[in-house]
Parts: structure tokens; sequence; C-alpha cells
């Protein structure tokens, strides 16, 4: 354990330098990154002018601007990283080294997601000073703590479900599509693009049980203290998706390997 502790900090500082090469590049993501939220705020602020919404439109500015929070703090890059290694045959190294893969890739997520929250501090603290007029927000010590608890809950759901679809490069040539039609889904299941106490009665239903909501909307639903079922069973459900992940994963990692025979380009 405290081998594995120190090869994760040591890939973790790599990743952390690396990263800072790239400040430029990472400000112009972080920027493009606003511009969702800010779209789906407008569209969804000048709706509820016009007609009845479950949320009003203070309600609305707070929960896109925690969307753009919370996206960051459970985002992964595993899916679209690992599948182009396995496709190059740059994920050989890996295999031949006496430490899990993943802990080079969980540091490169880690240490990706430290800089783009610190630098995301600027532009979120502008977001806020525009619209705090509209902004309802009542901290509680308890909700805050459940908030991260949801936050590290999501991201572990995420890391270990695109590892899981990344895997599937080992049999298909084809990773970047497949990246694509998990982002689209999570932005619709996930609550990014319309909240989910919107959606119609049986698709609400749906959405709540689906993973895509623990990767968005539970997070923020358990901050704004309006969640739709029961945060116990919001929790249950969070980490049966987590174990049901953590599974799917290991299979394909344990019969990927058996067939791998990329050789790095």
């Amino acid at each position: 354990m405290r081998k594995n502790l120190k090869v994760f900090w040591f890939h973790f500082k790599g990743h952390l330098q690396r990263t800072f090469e790239y400040r430029l590049s990472l400000v112009l993501w972080i920027l493009n990154g606003f511009i969702g939220p800010f779209m789906a705020l407008a569209v969804w602020v000048t709706v509820s002018k016009e007609g009845n919404l479950p949320l009003s439109g203070s309600e609305l500015v707070t929960y896109f601007l925690s969307t753009i929070l919370v996206i960051r703090l459970t985002q992964s890059w595993s899916l679209e990283s690992i599948g182009r290694r396995i496709k190059s045959g740059a994920f050989s190294q890996y295999l031949l080294r006496p430490s899990p893969y993943f802990l080079n890739d969980l540091a490169n997520n880690l240490s990706t997601k430290l800089f783009r929250l610190l630098t995301l501090l600027p532009f979120f603290w502008l977001f806020f000073l525009i619209f705090r007029l509209q902004i309802e927000i009542e901290l509680f010590k308890e909700r805050f703590f459940l908030f991260l608890l949801a936050s590290i809950l999501g991201f572990l759901i995420n890391y270990f479900f695109q590892n899981a679809i990344a895997l599937l490069a080992f049999w298909t040539t084809e990773i970047r599509g497949i990246y694509h039609l998990f982002e689209m889904i999570l932005g619709f299941f996930g609550g990014s693009v319309i909240p989910i106490v919107m959606m119609p009665h049986s698709l609400k239903n749906l959405m709540i049980v689906l993973p895509f909501r623990f990767l968005i909307s539970f997070p923020i639903e358990t901050f704004l203290g309006n969640l739709q079922t029961d945060i116990r069973v919001g929790f249950l459900i969070g980490l049966g998706w987590l174990v049901f992940s953590l599974a799917i994963w290991w299979i394909l990692f344990k019969k990927g390997i058996k067939k791998y025979s990329a050789v790095e380009a």
C-alpha cells in the first residue's frame, strides 16, 4: 500500500508539472466550459419568464452556476486517453511496470483536475459577481460535507466507467465515436442541459436511477437541498453503480490483456 502511494505521488507530481506547461490551452478550455452553462441558463431563464417552471429564475441561475463546478469535480479524461494508448500500443509500457496502470492514469486525472479547478476560480468568481443578486445558496456544514461525498462518488463512478469503456479498444479500432456518444448522453441524462426536476415524470424516474445523474445532478441536488430522492437512497444507488463499474472494468481488463498484442508506433 505504501509503495503504491509513493508511485501515485511520483506520477502526480510529474503530471502536474507537465500540466503547467500548457497553461494557455487550459485557460481556453475553461472558457469553453463556460459557454454551455451560459447558453443553457440564458434559454431557461427566458423560458421561465414566459411560463411556470419547477425552478424559478434565481434557482436556475444557482443550478447552472453549480454545474460549472460539479462537472469539473467529477470529470475524467480516461476514456479518450486510455483508448488512444491501447490503439497506438503505448499501453504496453503500463503492463511492464510493477504498479497498476490506473495509478498513473488516476494521478493524471487528479493533477489535471487540481490545476483546472485553480484556474477556474477567477472565472467562477466573475460568474458569481454577475449573477450574485439572483443566486440563492444556503450553506450548511452537513450539506457541504454530503456535497463533497457526492462529488467524490460521482468522480469514481465516472472514472471507472470511462476506464471500462476505454478498454473496449482491445476489441475495436474506433473509440473516439464512443467517447463523443458518452459525452452526449451524459449531457442530457446527467442534468447539465436540462435539470432533472424539469423532465417529464416518466423520464425523470428513469434518470434518477441511471448512473449519469451521479456525475452532475446528484451532487447539485445535495448541495442545493432539492433532492429528487431520499439522500440515503441516492447514495445507495450511487454506490451500486460504483460497484458495477468496478466489476465491469475489472472483467474487461482481465479479458482484454489476454488478447492484447499491439506494438507502439
